[in-house]
């Protein structure tokens, strides 16, 4: 009697587990390892989901509120990917919008990840230029000069993700791919990138003194960071590969988000002050 018990509740623990991984996959869902940065939406107002990627969430954070005020009885929900070294944010996006996931809208770090998407959109367009950061700690003495010499290690991201692809291409194209020497590190983002670098800074040894490096990001990213880190200087943009975020929408309200973000003077203003580049990349 006591093995059939056992194995009752062996099978009954396995089938909540597989009806708990059912509930995860639907597709119409946002599961994610860390909460969404938007709140759940509001009850008796029409949620507008926006699938955000990595580096737009803390711009898309403080235009939610101006939004919400230019449309009375909508409240905006913000989908981050989840944040964690093991999956790619932005693949992670892209991967539940082909699902079927509920979306009005997707804020992408490029084009090509917009032309990427098997799900078909109603439309899409560029949105804001960027730059690529060189930065060190706060507090550091390290110059670009150093950069080239190769006396500090390099911190950048994967080339899965779009701040990777645009940084090699650009330190290939600056001449200095051969000359930097890179730290080892997972990363996809520019924030990962600015922890890191403070993270060497910080451990200090009475035999190997101040531990100083580079990092390269985007330049919204150092300016949202500046408190931490200095910049030193920029890349020069890949040759016909500008770094312009673009958004694409799937319905009428997506629609109505996109034209206001690319429209509405809140939005440009707090853009710009984010240290992106409106009106394309320069």
């Amino acid at each position: 009697m006591v093995r059939v018990s056992a194995i009752g509740l062996l099978l009954a623990h396995w089938l909540l587990l597989a009806s708990c991984a059912a509930r995860i996959d639907e597709p119409w869902r946002w599961p994610s390892v860390d909460p969404p940065a938007g709140a759940a939406p509001g009850v008796g107002l029409v949620p507008v989901r926006v699938a955000v990627a990595p580096s737009l969430v803390p711009l898309m954070e403080r235009l939610e509120p101006y939004y919400e005020a230019a449309r009375p009885g909508v409240d905006l929900v913000i989908h981050a990917g989840p944040k964690t070294g093991e999956v790619d944010p932005a693949r992670w996006l892209a991967l539940r919008l082909e699902r079927g996931a509920e979306a009005d809208a997707f804020l992408a770090e490029s084009m090509g990840q917009v032309d990427a998407l098997e799900r078909e959109v109603q439309g899409s367009m560029a949105w804001l230029g960027n730059t690529l950061a060189v930065v060190v700690p706060r507090g550091s003495t390290l110059d670009r000069r150093e950069l080239a010499l190769g006396r500090a290690p390099v911190h950048i991201a994967l080339q899965r993700s779009e701040l990777g692809r645009w940084t090699r291409a650009s330190l290939r194209e600056s001449e200095l791919w051969g000359d930097v020497s890179l730290a080892a590190g997972v990363f996809d983002d520019g924030s990962a990138i600015i922890e890191r670098v403070r993270y060497f800074y910080e451990q200090t040894t009475p035999q190997r003194g101040r531990q100083e490096s580079f990092g390269i990001v985007f330049g919204s990213d150092a300016h949202a960071a500046q408190d931490r880190v200095r910049v030193v200087g920029y890349l020069d943009q890949p040759r016909g590969d500008p770094l312009v975020h673009a958004i694409a929408w799937f319905t009428d309200e997506g629609a109505a988000l996109a034209s206001w973000l690319a429209e509405s003077e809140d939005a440009r203003v707090a853009a710009a002050r984010g240290g992106f580049i409106v009106g394309g990349p320069r």
